[in-house]
C-alpha cells in the first residue's frame, strides 16, 4: 500500500476517525471531571542489586544484566503482590481500630464511615491484637472486612490499592521509586510507611527461606553421614582390634616375606639332605669290603700255610724221591700265582681306588651321618614352621576381604560426607551472600503531600483521543487488508486471472449523463472493443457475449452503456438480453432495430431451444450485407444452462463481475469451464468500482480539489513538474 493509497484510505473514513475520538475525549472528560483531588506521597529504596556488594563481588566479577533485571522484577512483584498489600491494609485498618490514627477525607465516604465506625467499635487499644482479629475476619472468607478489602471498591480494597501504587526502578540504578496516590495525604503518607517495612521484610524473609530450607537439609544430611562415617570407623577398629590388625598389608607384606625365606631355607635344607644320602651311600659301599679283606687274608694265611707246607714237602720229596718232588714242583707255581691274586685282591680291599685308608672314609662317613641327622632335624623343624605359616595364611585370607569391604564403607562414607560437607557450606555461603545483597534501606522516606496533585484530566482525554484514533486507523488497515472481494482492477487481475479490459464505477441512474467519470470509463471500454473488432474488418457480424456467475452483477448496465457509446459513434449495434416468465411461439420477441434506446431491442427466452442454439440466426433473424454488433446478454452462468454452440461462435465475451464481490472457489470453477468452452478468451469488466479506488487505472478523476490538496498529492507522488 502506498502512501497516496493510505490517506485516501483515510479520507474515506474521514469522518469516522474524526467522530469516534472526539467521543470518546468527550465521554473521559464527563466520566472524570468530578472526581476529588488526589495527593501522592514518593519513596526512594536503595535495593544494591547492581551495585551492592556481596561475598560474590570481587575485581574480576561480571555482572548479568539478566540476573539484575530478574531480580528487580522479582522485587517490584513482590511489592505489589496480594499477600504484601493486604498486609498493609490491615495495618491501616488496625491503626483505624485501636484509634491512632483518622482519616477525616476519606470518611466523608458514607462506606469508608461504615467501615471505620465498625472497627472503633471493637474497642481495641492494643494495635496488635487489633490485627490479629483483622487478620482471622479475613481468613474465615467472609464478613464486613471481607467484603470491604476483597470484593467491593473502596480506599482499603485491594483493587484500589493496587491502581494507586505505581513502583518503577529509576533508569539503570539501584533505586526504585515507589508513588502511592489517595484523597487523603495522610493516608498516602501513612501507606508508603507502612508498605516500605512490609516488603522488605517480606522480602528479607523470602530470600533466607529460600536458602534456609537448602542449609537445614544439607545440615540434617551431613549429620547423618557423619554418624555413618563415625559407624563404619568403629566397625573398622572393631574388626581390627578382634583380629589383632595393626596394619594388614604390612603384616601381610612380613608374611608373606618370612615363609617366601622358609621355602627357600627348606629347599636348601632338602639339598643338604639328599646330598648327605647321596655321599653316605657312596662311603657305605667303600667301607662295607672289611668282611672281604678278612676273608681275603684267612685266605692268604691258609695258601701260605700251604705253600710252607708244599714248600716243605717239595724240599723233603726231592731229597726222597725224584717222581713225587716231581708232581709238587708242578703245583707250586699254581699256588704262588694264588697268593699273589690273593695278596692283590687283599690291598683292593684295604685301600680304595684313589689309595685313601679306609679309616679315613670311616671318619668321613661319621661325618656325614652327623650332618644327615642335623639336615633332618632342621628340616623339620623348617616344615613346622611353613605350616604354621600357612594357618597364618588361611586366616588372614578372609580377613583381607572383610577388611576391604569395611575399608570401602569408610571412603564412601567419608566421600559423602566430605561431598555433603562442601555442599553445606557453599549453601551457608550462599544464604550470607543473600542476606548481604538483600539488606535494603530506605533512602527517601515517604513524603508528607501537602498539596493535590495536578489534575490528568487534559492528558487523559488527549490519551483517550490518540489511542481511540490509533485503533481506528489500525481497523480501517485492517479491514482494507483483509478484504478479499475484487475491489480495483488490479486485484481483479490477480485473483481472477483474467485481463480487464474496463470497468464501471458507481453512479446514480438518473444522473447518467452528467457523470463525466462514468462517460471516460465508458469510452475506453467502446474504445478497446472497436480495437478488437478492428482485427477482423471484413466480418459482417461481431458477436460480443456478456456473461457472469450470477444475477446481478452488471451485465445489463454494462450492455445499456456500451450500446449507448458505440451507436453513438455510428455502429449498428442490437442489444439482446434474456426474457423470462412469457411464452411465445418464436424464440425472440420485437423488432430488431439500432438501439439508440434505453431498453433493450430484442429478448429471448431461456428454454431447452435456446440452449440448443449453435448461432445467434438460430435466435433472430438478422439483416442482410449489414455490419452488425450484437451486444447479447447470457443468463447467469452459475444458475442456467450453458449454450455451448452459441459461445463457441462468440467473437468477444466480456465476463461482468461487481467490484464488492468476493472472488470463491464456485466463481474459479464457472470461469474455468466457460474457458473451455468459449471460443476465445474471456475478459473482465469490473461493475460499480468505488472512484477513488480508479486513479491508478485512469488517472487523475475529475473532481474539484483545493490548491493545498492538489500540491500535496503532487508531494506525495514526488511530482515536481
Amino acid at each position: 500500500m502506498s502512501l497516496v493509497s493510505f490517506i485516501r484510505l483515510l479520507l474515506r473514513f474521514k469522518w469516522v476517525l474524526m467522530t469516534a475520538p472526539v467521543l470518546v475525549a468527550i465521554l473521559v472528560y464527563f466520566a472524570l471531571r468530578g472526581k476529588p483531588d488526589q495527593y501522592a506521597s514518593q519513596s526512594v529504596i536503595y535495593t544494591g542489586l547492581v551495585s551492592g556488594f556481596n561475598l560474590e563481588s570481587g575485581s574480576e566479577a561480571r555482572l548479568d544484566y539478566h540476573v539484575v533485571n530478574s531480580g528487580f522484577d522479582n522485587l517490584i512483584t513482590t511489592i505489589q503482590s496480594r499477600e504484601t498489600l493486604l498486609s498493609v491494609a490491615s495495618d491501616l485498618l488496625a491503626d483505624v481500630a485501636c484509634g491512632t490514627t483518622r482519616y477525616s477525607q476519606l470518611e466523608q465516604d458514607p462506606a469508608v464511615a461504615d467501615l471505620t465506625n465498625h472497627l472503633r467499635s471493637w474497642s481495641i487499644q492494643d494495635c496488635e491484637r487489633a490485627r490479629a482479629a483483622i487478620e482471622d475476619s479475613l481468613a474465615a472468607g467472609r464478613g464486613f472486612l471481607y467484603t470491604a478489602l476483597l470484593v467491593e471498591e473502596g480506599p482499603f480494597s485491594l483493587r484500589s490499592l493496587t491502581s494507586n501504587l505505581s513502583v518503577r526502578r529509576i533508569n539503570s540504578s539501584d533505586l526504585l521509586e515507589l508513588r502511592f496516590t489517595a484523597e487523603d495525604p495522610d493516608f498516602a503518607h501513612r501507606f508508603l510507611t507502612i508498605l516500605n517495612d512490609s516488603f522488605i521484610d517480606r522480602y528479607q524473609r523470602i530470600k533466607r527461606k529460600e536458602v534456609g530450607s537448602v542449609v537445614a537439609f544439607f545440615e540434617t544430611e551431613t549429620a547423618r553421614s557423619y554418624e555413618r562415617l563415625q559407624t563404619a570407623v568403629k566397625q573398622l577398629q572393631a574388626f581390627g582390634t578382634e583380629n589383632r590388625v595393626i596394619n594388614y598389608y604390612e603384616q601381610t607384606k612380613a608374611i608373606a616375606g618370612q615363609k617366601e625365606s622358609i621355602d627357600q631355607q627348606i629347599q636348601q635344607e632338602t639339598m643338604r639332605l639328599e646330598a648327605a644320602e647321596s655321599a653316605i651311600q657312596d662311603l657305605e659301599e667303600r667301607i662295607g669290603a672289611s668282611d672281604e679283606i678278612r676273608r681275603r687274608g684267612q685266605e692268604l694265611v691258609d695258601l701260605r700255610q700251604r705253600y710252607a707246607e708244599m714248600t716243605a714237602n717239595q724240599v723233603i720229596s726231592e731229597s726222597t724221591s725224584g717222581g713225587i718232588g716231581s708232581d709238587m714242583g708242578e703245583s707250586l707255581p699254581s699256588l704262588e700265582m694264588q697268593i699273589q691274586q690273593n695278596v692283590v685282591d687283599l690291598y683292593d680291599a684295604r685301600y680304595s681306588k684313589e689309595g685313601l685308608v679306609k679309616t679315613e672314609l670311616i671318619e668321613r662317613w661319621l661325618e656325614e651321618m652327623v650332618t644327615l641327622a642335623q639336615t633332618r632335624a632342621s628340616l623339620a623343624v623348617l616344615q613346622q614352621h611353613r605350616s604354621e605359616y600357612i594357618k597364618v595364611y588361611d586366616e588372614f585370607a578372609p580377613l583381607g576381604s572383610t577388611l576391604s569391604s569395611l575399608e570401602r564403607e569408610v571412603d564412601v562414607a567419608e566421600g559423602e560426607y566430605l561431598e555433603l560437607l562442601h555442599s553445606l557450606n557453599q549453601a551457608r555461603m550462599r544464604q550470607q551472600n543473600i542476606e548481604l545483597s538483600s539488606s535494603m534501606d530506605v533512602l527517601d522516606p515517604p513524603s508528607y503531600p501537602h498539596e493535590p496533585t495536578g489534575s490528568n484530566l487534559s492528558m487523559l482525554m488527549i490519551a483517550a483521543f490518540m489511542v481511540t484514533l490509533m485503533l481506528g486507523v489500525g481497523s480501517v488497515v485492517a479491514v482494507e487488508l483483509l478484504d478479499e472481494s475484487l475491489r480495483s482492477p488490479a486485484e481483479a487481475r490477480r485473483r481472477t486471472g483474467l485481463d480487464v479490459l474496463g470497468f464501471i464505477p458507481e453512479h446514480s441512474p438518473s444522473n447518467v449523463s452528467e457523470d463525466s467519470d462514468l462517460d471516460r470509463s465508458v469510452k475506453v471500454l467502446s474504445a478497446r472493443l472497436k480495437t478488437i473488432m478492428a482485427r477482423e474488418p471484413h466480418k459482417e457480424t461481431h458477436l460480443i457475449c456478456l456473461a457472469s456467475t450470477g444475477e446481478g452483477d452488471g451485465k445489463t448496465t454494462t450492455a445499456r452503456l456500451l450500446a449507448r457509446n458505440l451507436s453513438a459513434s455510428g455502429l449498428p449495434v442490437f442489444w439482446v438480453s434474456p426474457k423470462r416468465g412469457q411464452e411465445t411461439n418464436n424464440h425472440v420477441d420485437g423488432e430488431l432495430a439500432h438501439a439508440d434506446a434505453s431498453d433493450t431491442d430484442a429478448t429471448y427466452h431461456v428454454d431447452p431451444e435456446y440452449s440448443k442454439a449453435s448461432h445467434i440466426q438460430d435466435l433472430m433473424q438478422l439483416p442482410a450485407g449489414e455490419r452488425v454488433v450484437i451486444l447479447m446478454e447470457l443468463p447467469a452462468f452459475g444458475e442456467n444452462e450453458i449454450p455451448v454452440s452459441l459461445l463457441k461462435t462468440a467473437d468477444t465475451v466480456l465476463w461482468v463481475a461487481r467490484a464488492h464481490s468476493i472472488w470463491t472457489e464456485l466463481q474459479e470453477s464457472t470461469l474455468r469451464f466457460a474457458k473451455e468452452l468459449a471460443g476465445v478468451e474471456p475478459m473482465m469488466v469490473l461493475n460499480a468500482v468505488k472512484r477513488e479506488r480508479l486513479e491508478s487505472a485512469m488517472g487523475e478523476m475529475n473532481k474539484k480539489r483545493s490548491f493545498l490538496r492538489r500540491s500535496t498529492k503532487r508531494l506525495l507522488q514526488r511530482n515536481f513538474s
